[in-house]
C-alpha cells in the first residue's frame, strides 16, 4: 500500500484515539499500535525494548518469530538496537547481518531495520528489503518520532497511574491505622476517665468517713497523714484531667478565623483574675496584629503558658509579657516572665509529656502544659521553643503560619 502524508496523518489520529481509550490496557494499546504501524510500514516485526544497563528486555512485541516475545532479555551489544540507542535518533539499517562493525547473530538477520529511542528502543524490522524505506521520507521520520513520543506518554502515564494507585492504597492503609489508633486512644480515655477517677473518689470518700468517725480523736500525725492522702488524691485527679486533655485535643477539628490574640489574652486575664491577684501577677500585653487561628486553641496555648509561669514563679510579684510580630510566612509570639527560668539542658525535654524540671515531690505541675502547647502548635504548622537570653526568667516563643491555608 502506497504511503502518503494523508494516510500517515489518518493513522496518527487513530493512534491518538487508541491512547485515549480507557477500556484498553497499556499492553492492548501498545500492541494494537504496533500492529497498525507494521501494516502501515509493510514490515513484519514490531518491538518495544526497555534498556537496563548493558541489557535490553522486550516489553511489547508483535512478531511471528518466537524469539521476539515479551520478557526476553539479551545483551544490547548483540542487537541492532545498540546503534539506535547510541544515535538517539531515527535510524535505518540495511542488511543487518552483513554489517562488519556489528556482526549480529541470528535471528537478527534483518534485511531492513528502522528504530527510534523512546524509554528504550522502538523498532520495526523485516527479513525482506523494503523499497519504500530505502531512503526515509520526512513523513516517515515524523511518524517514527510521533510513535516514540506517543509511547513515552503512554508509559509515563501508566507509571503515574500505578504510583497514584499505590499512593491511594498507602493512604487507605494509613487511614485504617489511624482509625485503629483512634479507637485505642478512645478506649484509653474511657478507661482513664472512669477506672482512674472512680477509685480516687472512693479513696476520698473513705478518708472523709474516717475523719468523721475520728473527729476530735486524731493526733497531729494522723491529721497529717489524712491531709497527704487528700493531697495525693487531688494530684492524681489533676494528672488524670491533664492526660485526658492531652489525648482528647484534636487541633485540626477547630475552625480557623481571623482573631485578635490581644482579646484572647484579655479574656483569660479576666477568668484568672482571682489567681493573678493572689499571686500579685501582672500581664503586660504589647500591641498585637490579628491572625488566622482558632480562638479556642489560642486560649488553650496562652492559658497553659500563663499557668506554667504562675506555678513556677519564685518572686513576690510576677510579670508575664506578651508580644507578636511577623517574620516572613510566620507570626512569632514571644512570652517572657521574671521567674527562675529553665536550664538550657532542659529546653527540649520540657516539651515532652510528663517531663519535669525535677522529679521531687515539691515539683509543681504534671508535665502536660507545655507538651499540650507543642501538640497544638505542631499540628497547626508552627514551632515552639525556648530562648536563652542573658536576663533572668523564662523566654518562650511559638510561631503560627500567616496564611489561613498554612495548616
Amino acid at each position: 500500500m502506497t504511503e502518503t502524508p494523508d494516510r500517515t496523518n489518518r493513522l496518527i489520529r487513530k493512534i491518538n484515539a487508541i491512547g485515549h481509550t480507557p477500556e484498553l490496557s497499556l499492553k492492548q494499546k501498545i500492541e494494537t499500535v504496533l500492529a497498525l504501524s507494521l501494516e502501515h510500514l509493510n514490515m513484519d516485526i514490531g518491538v518495544v525494548n526497555h534498556i537496563f544497563g548493558e541489557t535490553c528486555q522486550i516489553d511489547y512485541a508483535v512478531s511471528y518469530i518466537s524469539a521476539f516475545c515479551p520478557g526476553t532479555i539479551v545483551k544490547i551489544q548483540d542487537t541492532p538496537c545498540i546503534r539506535t540507542y547510541q544515535t538517539d535518533d531515527v535510524i535505518q539499517i540495511h542488511h543487518v547481518q552483513n554489517t562488519e562493525q556489528h556482526p549480529y547473530p541470528a535471528p537478527y538477520n534483518f534485511r531492513h531495520y528502522c528504530g527510534d529511542t523512546p524509554y528504550g528502543t522502538l523498532f520495526f524490522a523485516s527479513h525482506e528489503q523494503k523499497d519504500n524505506l530505502q531512503h526515509l521520507k520526512t513523513s516517515q521520520i515524523y511518524f517514527f518520532r510521533f510513535l516514540s513520543t506517543w509511547l513515552n506518554h503512554q508509559l509515563l502515564y501508566a507509571t503515574f497511574q500505578d504510583r497514584l494507585v499505590s499512593s491511594e492504597n498507602e493512604a487507605e492503609n494509613l487511614r485504617r491505622q489511624l482509625e485503629l489508633q483512634d479507637q485505642d486512644i478512645n478506649h484509653v480515655m474511657s478507661f482513664v476517665s472512669h477506672d482512674f477517677k472512680h477509685p480516687l473518689r472512693s479513696i476520698d470518700g473513705f478518708v472523709e468517713l474516717i475523719e468523721m468517725n475520728l473527729e476530735g480523736q486524731m493526733n497531729s500525725d494522723t491529721e497529717r497523714y489524712i491531709h497527704e492522702i487528700h493531697e495525693a488524691s487531688a494530684n492524681m485527679e489533676s494528672l488524670t484531667e491533664d492526660l485526658l486533655s492531652f489525648l482528647q485535643i484534636d487541633p485540626l477539628s477547630y475552625d480557623i478565623a481571623l482573631i485578635s490574640p490581644h482579646e484572647v489574652i484579655q479574656d483569660i486575664k479576666e477568668k484568672m483574675k482571682a489567681r493573678l491577684k493572689k499571686q500579685n501577677a501582672e500581664l503586660v500585653i504589647q500591641d498585637m496584629p490579628k491572625v488566622y487561628f482558632s480562638a479556642r486553641l489560642m486560649e488553650k496555648i496562652i492559658y497553659n503558658l500563663i499557668d506554667n509561669s504562675l506555678k513556677f514563679s519564685d518572686k513576690d510579684s510576677t510579670v508575664i509579657e506578651f508580644s507578636c510580630e511577623r517574620s516572613g510566612p510566620e507570626w512569632v509570639f514571644e512570652i517572657s516572665d521574671n521567674g527562675p527560668g529553665i536550664p538550657p539542658e532542659m529546653h527540649r525535654k520540657v516539651f515532652k509529656p510528663f517531663e519535669k524540671l525535677d522529679n521531687s515531690d515539691n515539683n509543681k505541675g504534671n508535665g502536660i502544659g507545655l507538651s499540650l502547647c507543642q501538640k497544638i502548635i505542631s499540628y497547626c504548622g508552627g514551632r515552639i521553643g525556648l530562648k536563652q537570653l542573658q536576663k533572668q526568667g523564662c523566654h518562650l516563643f511559638f510561631t503560627i503560619p500567616v496564611s489561613a491555608h498554612g495548616y
